[in-house]
């Protein structure tokens, strides 16, 4: 494994309806803003510290590479670089995210350790999702003044999939209607 350290569990998120806590990591954006995302409900996450993926040529930028998770290859995927948020982020620790079956599981970078956040978290009516997540949050939250949205990985990861570009990717020019 790639790790200075041995791994930090995290908290499984839960359904904040259940009374239970949930997770959420915290990512830097570009205009120094912190976007912090729910991780998925009933999902199992982990902390790697000093992780060092390693590269994969000709992939997308947003790759950062693939870290080995007890013999298992996990992508570490940059998601605000994905959706042009950021510059490609340089990451000492990931969140490694999935429910424990190598081909499930994928890992975020992250600058500060994961949060638990309480079950009694105020929603948050304002839809300010920034450019390009808009369809990808459910819901929005409010704890220590800092806004958590619900992200919707399991839409996200079937984009990928799908191989579907990011729509900051995708010249304007070709978005607009052509004539016929």
């Amino acid at each position: 494994m790639n790790v200075a350290s041995a791994p930090l569990p995290v908290p499984a998120s839960t359904n904040g309806t259940e009374g239970r806590a949930r997770c959420g990591i915290v990512l830097d954006l570009s205009d120094g803003k912190p976007l912090g995302l729910l991780l998925p409900t009933g999902s199992v996450a982990q902390l790697l510290r000093n992780v060092r993926a390693t590269l994969v040529p000709n992939t997308p930028p947003w790759l950062c590479g693939l870290l080995n998770r007890h013999g298992n290859l996990v992508p570490l995927f940059d998601l605000p670089h994905y959706f042009g948020l950021a510059a490609r982020a340089r990451c000492a620790h990931a969140v490694v995210v999935g429910d424990g079956e190598a081909d499930a599981a994928f890992a975020l970078p992250v600058a500060v350790e994961p949060r638990v956040l309480p079950p009694d978290m105020a929603h948050d009516d304002v839809r300010d999702a920034p450019h390009g997540l808009d369809g990808f949050v459910g819901a929005t939250y409010r704890h220590d003044g800092q806004r958590w949205y619900d992200f919707r990985f399991d839409l996200w990861l079937v984009r990928l999939a799908a191989g579907t570009a990011p729509a900051s990717l995708i010249p304007s020019s070709s978005l607009e209607k052509k004539p016929a």
